[in-house]
Order: structure tokens, then C-alpha cells, then sequence
């Protein structure tokens, strides 16, 4: 059925307040996006930013009287000229979602395919991916990034370990397990990061010997040949010293979530055990490959 929506501007001071009036109004939901175009990089763990300025978009059912809303918001808001009342028509979101989301080509055999898509290419390598609620779809620049040194280096996985920190939907993890990895740890905060990683995982048919699903705490001790991890700067740098350590001599290291001004300050910070290559972009984001120098990281 159709719906209507209301949306107006406010600070984030506000944001509580207007949430639960709304909630009192009737809205079925309540969504917040930025009103100024501020970038909100990195939230710690369990934390929620918002912007300074947001836009607040409320859905209300078909029959519901947006104007006396409206009289109702107008009382309370400093710019009342930002309200907007919308009509929106009933559609198959997530047949919308799907059509969008394509399989994606990462290099000429190996596909990123959706579970209700065909594949492109049946005789490439298909990885089979339904991202749910996690992140990493291959859509995203750093994801992208990640898949395709997995895809150039085969070489360096095959027969190896691996640990894919910050797993996601397990996009990454996945993606070593059938270039042929012989053990791979996906690790997640996030234990819902993990359910999707386990259910992707079912879907490409990886057994429960070659991938382990860890929560970070719950990790062994173990030296891995290969690290990839797409999180942020802030665990990054946090890290670099357990990453060092979880690495075989001369292992390798790829680091993502990183924006292009960020790299002096991991270069900076890992310098010391790992030598980086070229960096390599895709737009504004950035990915550094590294490998670990044994004579540094014994001496």
C-alpha cells in the first residue's frame, strides 16, 4: 500500500526529542540522514554519530493527516520551512535492493555473484554472497580492493593461513577459502558480522575445517601467512603491533578502510616491522599491502 512522509531539519541536540514525538504521532518509522554533507569517519565500538545538521523522515500510514503533523512539528521546530510532505508509492523494496545489486567482476575468474542471480561466467570462480545486515558486498571501494589482491594472489594464499580481521558478511574470508586457503580465521566484533559470515559460508559449500569464526578475544595464538583486514585508521593502528606478531616471516598484510590521507600515519605506524608497497586507490579510498621484514621484526 502507498505511504506518506513527512521530513524536516533539526540538530542532532533535538534528534531524541523529535524521534519521540513522531513515535507518539503514529510514524511506522523514523530514518536520519545528513543535512550538510559532514562525513562521520569513525565511531568507536557500540558508539552512534550523528551529524550536526540531519534531515529527519518520518513514514506514516496512507490515511494519516500529515498537515495537523505538520501544525504539530511547526510548534516546536526553529525552521519550520524545511517540512515536506511527501506521497510514496508502494513498491517491492527489496526486489528494488536485488536489481541493483549485480555480480560484480574482479578480475576474468572470479565473480562476486548474488544468491538470486545467474552467473555471468559458470566456469569462473563464483564466490555466492547474500550480504544481510553485515558489511561487504564488493560494491565498496575498499572491499573492492581487498577482493582484488585476493584474486592477484593466489600464490601467497594457496596451501596458507589467513586471517580476515573485521569479517563482515565474510566477503573476504570466503573469497581465500576457495582460492584455495588451507585455514581461515574470520574474526568480527560484531557476533551478527559473524552469523552472516556463517551463513555465506554454507552457500559456497566451505567446511567448518577450513574456515573458524572467532570473536577477537576468542582468537588462539596462532601465525598466520596472510592478514587482511578492511576496518578503520583507529583499529588499525591499534592493532599493528598484534598484527605483527600474528605474522610468519615475511608474511603478508593488507590494509584497508583507509582514506588517502591517512596513509603516512599507518605507513608511520607499521614501518618499523612492515615494508609497504605502491599504494593503490580507488577513488578516495586506499588499500597498503605489506609484507613483513624478519630481520626488523627480530631485531
Amino acid at each position: 500500500m502507498p505511504y506518506k512522509q513527512i521530513s524536516f531539519n533539526c540538530t542532532k541536540d533535538n534528534i531524541d526529542k523529535f524521534t519521540e514525538l513522531l513515535d507518539s504521532l503514529g510514524a511506522l518509522s523514523v530514518t536520519y540522514t545528513d543535512a550538510q554533507d559532514q562525513p562521520i569517519l569513525e565511531p568507536a565500538p557500540n558508539e552512534v554519530k550523528l551529524w550536526n545538521e540531519i534531515v529527519v523522515c518520518a513514514l506514516f500510514q496512507d490515511n494519516t493527516d500529515l498537515l495537523i503533523i505538520a501544525k504539530v512539528l511547526e510548534n516546536k521546530l526553529e525552521n519550520r520551512n524545511s517540512i515536506l510532505i511527501e506521497e510514496i508509492e508502494d513498491r517491492d523494496w527489496v526486489k528494488e535492493w536485488q536489481e541493483n545489486f549485480v555480480p560484480i567482476k574482479v578480475s576474468n575468474n572470479f565473480w562476486i555473484c548474488p544468491n538470486w542471480c545467474e552467473a555471468e561466467d559458470k566456469n569462473a570462480l563464483n564466490l555466492r554472497l547474500d550480504p544481510g545486515l553485515a558489511f561487504g558486498s564488493g560494491t565498496h571501494e575498499t572491499t573492492f580492493l581487498c577482493l582484488k589482491w585476493l584474486a592477484e594472489n593466489q600464490d601467497k594464499i594457496k596451501d596458507k593461513i589467513v586471517i580476515d580481521y573485521g569479517c563482515g558478511s565474510g566477503i573476504l574470508a570466503i573469497g581465500a577459502c576457495l582460492l584455495g586457503a588451507s585455514k581461515v580465521y574470520a574474526i568480527d566484533y560484531d557476533k551478527q558480522a559473524l552469523e552472516s559470515t556463517l551463513e555465506n559460508a554454507k552457500n559456497n559449500n566451505i567446511s567448518d575445517n577450513q574456515l573458524t569464526l572467532s570473536m577477537p578475544e576468542e582468537l588462539p595464538i596462532i601465525k598466520s601467512d596472510v592478514i587482511i583486514a578492511n576496518i578503520l585508521i583507529g583499529p588499525l593502528i591499534h592493532l599493528a603491533n598484534k598484527f605483527t606478531d600474528m605474522l610468519v616471516d615475511n608474511g603478508n598484510i593488507v590494509l584497508s578502510g583507509l582514506l588517502k590521507s591517512q596513509i603516512s600515519d599507518i605507513q608511520k605506524e607499521y614501518s618499523p616491522n612492515i615494508i609497504f608497497g605502491t599504494p593503490i586507490m580507488k577513488g578516495d579510498w586506499v588499500r597498503l599491502d605489506g609484507q613483513l621484514d624478519s630481520k626488523k621484526s627480530d631485531g
